[in-house]
């Protein structure tokens, strides 16, 4: 079995390999965490429909965040807006009726976020504590994990982030709680450097958008992050480490 660095460095080659621009994105990699300059989304014919249709996602098999599966801590809605079959090592709940009943956040979703096509949107609600991890995407060093938090009833946010070499157990509170702005609910963070967790406070519901399957748009990403470093630099989390502390160069 190899280790967390060695597999993240393979994850990284493979990914470079295949998208050379990608080497370009490293330039943001000190950046563990962003608000992006997006108005926020407040949609509450939305939330009322994932209430309505949303069922829980089971883990199917083992992933990098997790050896075990076959449990569930997440209420789920997945849509395909590009119509093609996907697996997952989380159980799916394909609500294709999101296409013609939300077709205006959708491509909002499109317009927004730097992306040449999304090929999956999931909307999660958690129905128990979820502890540290890494998701198994990417590992290239710069942020690429997107979110938006759609609804949420507790007073502060309850995600947390903290910069987590390879191997490196968390035993300690999290170092970064991610904020609550009035401007913005879309956020994205780097899934390389940090691993992330969320707290589960009994009674408060929130749901979470995650855009995790799509071909990035490098130049649109470069600009998205100029602007939003710029306007929301107090709010971001950095990481002064240096990439090979990561991965194998």
């Amino acid at each position: 079995m190899i280790s967390e660095k060695e597999f993240f460095t393979q994850k990284r080659k493979e990914f470079l390999d295949e998208n050379p621009r990608a080497h370009e994105l490293e330039r943001w990699g000190e950046y563990c965490y962003v608000p992006l300059d997006i108005p926020r989304y407040d949609f509450p014919e939305l939330v009322k429909w994932f209430w309505e249709v949303c069922k829980p996602t089971y883990k199917q098999s083992p992933d990098v965040a997790n050896s075990n599966y076959g449990f569930s801590n997440f209420d789920a809605v997945d849509v395909m807006p590009t119509g093609e079959e996907q697996t997952d090592v989380w159980s799916l709940n394909p609500q294709p009726d999101f296409l013609t009943l939300f077709p205006d956040i959708l491509k909002r979703i499109e317009n927004d976020f730097p992306f040449k096509n999304i090929k999956r949107i999931r909307l999660w609600s958690s129905i128990n504590r979820v502890p540290p991890h890494r998701d198994h995407t990417r590992f290239v060093d710069y942020p690429s994990s997107f979110r938006i938090s759609l609804y949420d009833e507790n007073p502060r946010s309850t995600l947390w982030l903290k910069d987590c070499l390879p191997e490196e157990k968390v035993t300690s509170p999290f170092e970064f709680n991610l904020p609550n702005l009035d401007s913005t609910n879309s956020f994205v963070w780097n899934n390389l450097r940090t691993k992330h967790s969320s707290i589960f406070v009994k009674g408060k519901r929130k749901i979470i958008i995650i855009l995790d399957r799509h071909d990035l748009d490098i130049d649109r990403y470069h600009n998205l992050m100029e602007r939003s470093i710029l306007k929301y630099e107090k709010f971001c989390m950095r990481s002064t480490r240096s990439i090979s502390e990561y991965i194998n160069l």
